[in-house]
């Protein structure tokens, strides 16, 4: 739960940097108070992460090695799909003047959601997980055909490990910054309950 909370308010920052950067794009206070325009942000951050957790692992599993081949596009198309997402789930508050302002809106979402999600730990590597059954994707690929379920599972596979890389990476590049006390704190918040890499040497996270 407080994973989730964390991500709309990083949301929330990284709405208002794309509508102070960005005159295409608008939020529509809810009331004409200060309040209401917190608000406002507040509910299209929310709508944000409720599309990203839907749509995100659904185009990158999907794309399988194209993610890898071409990232960069990938995810800046998945990052514009999910803003024209949010207008469409939030038009009364949420407004796109034109399709042109898509692009920019979603290269400057990414980058500042990026840095945010590493400053924040969102994306902390965790050494281990004790689920008592196997996910539920886990079990609905066993009742496919070989064939099919082959490629689903190459396509699953090759991005798990690419988000070990990147959240490892993430972690040794961020634990020599002065942002790393930070981190480390959202860190043992964000992950209390499960195994997090935490204050671990460059040496032991390469090893890990």
């Amino acid at each position: 739960m407080l994973y989730f909370i964390v991500r709309v308010i990083i949301n929330t920052i990284v709405l208002g940097i794309t509508v102070t950067v960005l005159p295409g794009i608008h939020v529509f206070p809810l009331l004409d108070t200060p309040t209401g325009e917190i608000l406002s942000f507040f509910g299209t951050g929310l709508v944000l992460a409720i599309v990203n957790s839907l749509v995100r692992p659904l185009v990158l599993f999907l794309s399988g090695n194209l993610y890898i081949s071409q990232m960069a596009l990938v995810v800046l198309l998945t990052n514009a799909l999910v803003l024209y997402l949010v207008e469409v789930f939030s038009p009364t508050w949420w407004y796109v003047e034109s399709v042109i302002w898509i692009i920019p809106g979603a290269v400057i979402m990414a980058v500042t959601a990026l840095i945010l999600e590493a400053i924040f730990g969102l994306d902390s590597p965790v050494i281990s997980e004790h689920e008592k059954r196997s996910p539920f994707y886990w079990r609905w690929l066993a009742s496919l055909p070989t064939g099919r379920r082959n490629r689903i599972i190459e396509n699953m596979r090759l991005r798990q490990v690419h988000d070990i890389i990147w959240r490892y990476g993430i972690d040794i590049v961020f634990d020599r910054t002065p942002l790393a006390g930070f981190r480390q704190f959202m860190q043992r918040l964000i992950y209390r309950r499960r195994q997090a890499v935490i204050n671990e040497s460059t040496a032991a996270t390469v090893r890990l």
